[in-house]
């Protein structure tokens, strides 16, 4: 399984391959167009360092921890 990390504003993430998939929790729902949790998926914008592209955000209901998420994302690249 993928090692679950923090980034600097307290969200949890996991790289997988050029892609990272954050959990962000802490959502405002008068600024933020969901309001709810969102898995945001970013890809880096080259292997030289960590700066990411922005990403499409995916609001998430239904899944209880940010490790079922991994787990999915995981199984999803093994068919690849």
């Amino acid at each position: 399984m993928a090692q679950v990390r923090t980034d600097s504003s307290g969200n949890q993430y996991v790289n997988v391959g050029n892609v990272r998939f954050t959990l962000v929790s802490n959502r405002n729902a008068d600024v933020d167009w969901s309001g709810k949790p969102v898995i945001r998926v970013q890809a880096f914008r080259s292997s030289d360092n960590e700066r990411l592209h922005r990403g499409a955000e995916i609001v998430i209901d239904g899944y209880n921890t940010f490790e079922d998420i991994v787990d999915v994302v995981t199984e999803l690249s093994k068919l690849v």
